[in-house]
C-alpha cells in the first residue's frame, strides 16, 4: 500500500464517503495517465469530488510500471509539431518532478551513433531538429564518443546530455500520492464491471458499489477499448497487445555501457532501433524487440490468455 495515500474502501463505517453514490469525476485506471489526470483536475478545481478506480492493489502494475524508463529530450520529432513541443517540455518537467519528489532519476545522457557517412547525415538532421525544438544537443566526433563511451566506436554522434533514466513506477506512485493529498479517493483492488450512460451522467458499476458520475475518464490502458465498447464507442476498433522484449547484459559486462547508446535511425520509420540503456538500478538492457503478446496482461514469453487470443483471432479489423 502507498505511504500517506488515502485509500477509500467505501464499506467501512468510519469513512465519510460511505453513503455517497454521486461524484463529479470517475477515472478508470491507475496508470500514469489516470493518476496524472486526477492530479491535474484536482489542482485546477480543488472542490471536485473525484474517484480513481484501479483493479489492482496498487497503481502502475501494468504498462506504466513496465517500461524502459528512458526520458527522451526531443531530437527525433519534427520541428513545429505538438509532439516535439510536448517531448521537450515534458522531458524538463518530468526531471524536475522526480527531483522534487525524490523519484530516482539519473541524467546520464543519450548518444546516437553514426557508423558510416549516410548515418552521419542522419545524425546531422537529428541535430537540426533538436536545435529547432529547443532541446540541448551537440554534434560530437570519434574522440568525444570514446570519452563518453569508451567501448563505442562511430564516425560521429548526436549527444543529448539531458537524456535520463527514471523509475517509472515510482513516478506514477508519486502522482497518485499527489492526487490523494488533493482529495482524490483511490479505490484500489476494485474492478469496473459495467458502464451505462444516462442523460447527463454515467452509471459506473464495480464489483463493490455503483456510482453516478458527471464525467467519466477512460484511462484503462490495454482495456480501454472494452470500456469504450460498453458505452457504444469505437466498436470497430480493438486493442491488439504487443510487448517490447529486452535482454540484459550480465553483471560483469555492465561496464561496457555508461549511459544510453542508440544507432542512427532510419527516419522513414518511427522506430529508434535496438539500443543499450542503463536503468536507474544500474542494469544494462538491450532492445527492444516487438512481439505479439499472448494476452493483454501476458508479460512472460510463453504466457497465454485463451480468451484474449480468441478475441484477437476473431476480430476482423
Amino acid at each position: 500500500m502507498l505511504d500517506g495515500v488515502r485509500v477509500y474502501h467505501l464499506t467501512t463505517s468510519e469513512n465519510t464517503w460511505e453513503n455517497m453514490d454521486t461524484v463529479d469525476v470517475v477515472v478508470i485506471g491507475g496508470g500514469v495517465i489516470g493518476c496524472a489526470i486526477a492530479r491535474a483536475l484536482l489542482s485546477a478545481w480543488p472542490s471536485l469530488c473525484l474517484c480513481l478506480i484501479e483493479k489492482e492493489q496498487e497503481p502502475a502494475r501494468h504498462q506504466s510500471g513496465r517500461n524502459s524508463g528512458v526520458v527522451h529530450v526531443g531530437y527525433n520529432q519534427k520541428p513545429g509539431t505538438l509532439k516535439a513541443k510536448f517531448v521537450v517540455e515534458g522531458s524538463r518537467r518530468v526531471r524536475e518532478y522526480c527531483r522534487e519528489k525524490g523519484v530516482p532519476c539519473i541524467e546520464d545522457g543519450i548518444i546516437v551513433v553514426a557508423r558510416n557517412d549516410a548515418e552521419v547525415e542522419t545524425v546531422r538532421e537529428l541535430y537540426r531538429r533538436g536545435t529547432e525544438n529547443g532541446a540541448r544537443v551537440d554534434l560530437i566526433g570519434p574522440s568525444d564518443i570514446s570519452r563518453l563511451e569508451p567501448h563505442v566506436k562511430g564516425n560521429a554522434a548526436l549527444y543529448a546530455p539531458e537524456g535520463a533514466s527514471f523509475a517509472s513506477r515510482g513516478y506514477v506512485l508519486a502522482l497518485a500520492q499527489d492526487a490523494a493529498s488533493l482529495g482524490a479517493a483511490l479505490l484500489l483492488g476494485e474492478s469496473v464491471m459495467a458502464l451505462a450512460e444516462g442523460g447527463n451522467h454515467v452509471i459506473v458499476t464495480t464489483d463493490k458499489r455503483t456510482l453516478q458520475t458527471r464525467l467519466l475518464i477512460n484511462a484503462a490502458g490495454l482495456h480501454a477499448d472494452r470500456f469504450a465498447h460498453m458505452l457504444g464507442c469505437g466498436r470497430g476498433y480493438q486493442i491488439v497487445p504487443f510487448k517490447g522484449e529486452y535482454y540484459e547484459l550480465v553483471p560483469d559486462r555492465r561496464f561496457l555501457v555508461r549511459s544510453h547508446v542508440y544507432p542512427a535511425p532510419d527516419l522513414n520509420f518511427p522506430f529508434l532501433g535496438v539500443h543499450f540503456s542503463r536503468t536507474v538500478d544500474g542494469k544494462i538492457i538491450v532492445g527492444p524487440g516487438a512481439l505479439l503478446a499472448g494476452g493483454r496482461e501476458c508479460y512472460g514469453r510463453f504466457q497465454v490468455n485463451a480468451r484474449n487470443l480468441l478475441s484477437m483471432t476473431s476480430f476482423q479489423g
